[in-house]
Order: structure tokens, then C-alpha cells, then sequence
């Protein structure tokens, strides 16, 4: 598979949305499931968290994917 058709088959998407006092976050990926989410008490945190997760999901994919088997 060619690097750019594994991006396109691999998009995920960071959605902030304010509920009564809090912040909300979710990461989902293409097919709108939610992989990962919290709620923080301003914006900024959710925002900080939100693309932490994103961060470690991703890092944690490529240390998968740089793993042979012996």
C-alpha cells in the first residue's frame, strides 16, 4: 500500500464541543467512531488533551508497525 493511500484510509478527526460548563473531546476516526474522548474545564486543556491523544494513538501505530517478527 503507497503512503498516500494509506493517509487517506487512515484520517482521523478531533471534534471540541461545549456542554454546560465543560469542554467535550473526541477523536474519531474516518467512519465517525469514537476512539478516544474527555472533557476538560476550558477550551485550551480540551483542546491540549484532545491533540495528546491524537499524538499517543499515533505513536503508538508506528512503534506497532515498526515492530518485525522474528
Amino acid at each position: 500500500m503507497s503512503d498516500q493511500a494509506q493517509l487517506d484510509t487512515n484520517l482521523l478527526d478531533i471534534a471540541i464541543v461545549q456542554k454546560r460548563l465543560r469542554w467535550e473531546w473526541r477523536l474519531r476516526d474516518r467512519s465517525g467512531r469514537v476512539m478516544m474522548k474527555g472533557r476538560e474545564i476550558s477550551r485550551a486543556e480540551a483542546r491540549y488533551q484532545s491533540n495528546r491523544a491524537l499524538f499517543s494513538l499515533l505513536l503508538a501505530s508506528c512503534r506497532r508497525n515498526m515492530v518485525k517478527p522474528a
